[in-house]
């Protein structure tokens, strides 16, 4: 089967999940010549999907009478994560994991609900019909407003807040610490010998990359270094790879390296910032060091190989699935701890001398 038509049937599976929640033990479901009409899709598509949910007695196909809802739905716990409808690597991995999580679990269904960053609905409207027991908000926040976000947290639905570090009374999450990423950062480059720093604002900020870049700054200036900040200017929708190669380089052009070592808000951009040095003449890391957040899979790839902050995502799956058997039972999700780590690669010299 195609990627494509593989992709639809796993669209068309969550969205007839949602569906079946409004139906009733052993109530009539659509028959396979409504569900080609309603959604669009070709009859392989549908009957492959309707095989799906027989075998997992979700539905059963009765010949010429019709498809029912099974009584095994009565005990079934939907939980559904939601994205913003874009690429991103990290909270597509994180959402993956999570999914393969879920279906380990007997009696937990998993599905998703994806929101165009550009459509006209607000989100919380849209939260508003989306089905599960449990919702997984896979998104960073930077584009809501305090007023949205208190409706959102004001919904019956329990909501997790994934990769968006919000904290609050009674919000369920799992908080990466990035005050604790930021200062491993800090203190990775002042370990190393770098005296000369930069902070590089090169995303849109969150909650998330606040508490991080501030933790940063606070650990340098308890050790007597007064960091640059260099801010790329990237709002949200822009290539940040792109835009911070544009800054960086206009940057040292006009200045010159007048940092040793730099920590930049992801990965991607710290690939451009990587881009700008050796374009106006300075080697990575011979005379500049960098650091970036993320850990995307071309990091370790990358010339020279890129020391990045990483998410514990193994951790983030098992603290995701306890919370969620406690919350199932009867108890609360609450806030769990997940803490971030370094990994160190080759992108930062050791300008201490001896080892590391």
């Amino acid at each position: 089967m195609s990627r494509d038509i593989q992709h639809r049937a796993d669209r068309l599976y969550e969205t007839l999940q949602s569906e079946l929640d409004r139906f009733v033990v052993s109530q009539r479901f659509f028959s396979i010549r409504e569900l080609i009409r309603r959604h669009r899709v070709s009859r392989r598509i549908v009957e492959k999907v309707l095989a799906r949910l027989e075998k997992e007695e979700q539905i059963r196909i009765e010949p010429a009478r019709g498809i029912f809802v099974c009584e095994r739905r009565r005990n079934t716990r939907i939980i559904t994560s939601v994205h913003y409808d874009w690429p991103a690597e990290y909270l597509q991995k994180l959402d993956t994991a999570i999914e393969k999580e879920v279906k380990t679990h007997p009696g937990w269904v998993f599905s998703r609900a994806f929101f165009s960053p550009d459509s006209e609905i607000r989100f919380v409207e849209f939260l508003k019909k989306v089905h599960g027991d449990a919702i997984l908000l896979i998104l960073p926040f930077f584009r809501l407003g305090q007023q949205e976000i208190a409706e959102i947290l004001g919904l019956p639905t329990p909501m997790i807040f994934l990769g968006n570090d919000i904290l609050c009374e009674g919000v369920n999450a799992i908080d990466s610490l990035p005050e604790e990423a930021g200062m491993r950062a800090a203190e990775c480059l002042l370990r190393n010998g770098h005296r000369r720093i930069a902070l590089i604002l090169s995303e849109p900020q969150s909650v998330g990359s606040w508490r991080r870049n501030d933790a940063f700054l606070a650990y340098l200036r308890l050790h007597g270094v007064s960091p640059r900040i260099i801010d790329c200017e990237v709002r949200s929708g822009e290539a940040s790879c792109a835009k911070t190669h544009d800054r960086m380089t206009a940057y040292l052009r006009r200045y010159g390296a007048d940092f040793s070592g730099c920590f930049a808000t992801s990965d991607y951009s710290a690939f451009g910032v990587v881009s700008a040095c050796r374009e106006c003449g300075y080697g990575v890391p011979e005379e500049i060091s960098v650091i970036g957040a993320g850990n995307i899979a071309s990091a370790a790839c990358f010339f020279p190989p890129l020391t990045t902050i990483a998410d514990d995502l193994p951790g983030s799956v098992r603290a995701i699935r306890e919370g969620l058997e406690e919350l199932f039972c009867g108890g609360r999700f609450g806030i769990r701890t997940v803490p971030a780590g370094l990994i160190e690669r080759q992108s930062v010299r050791n300008l201490a001398g001896g080892g590391k």
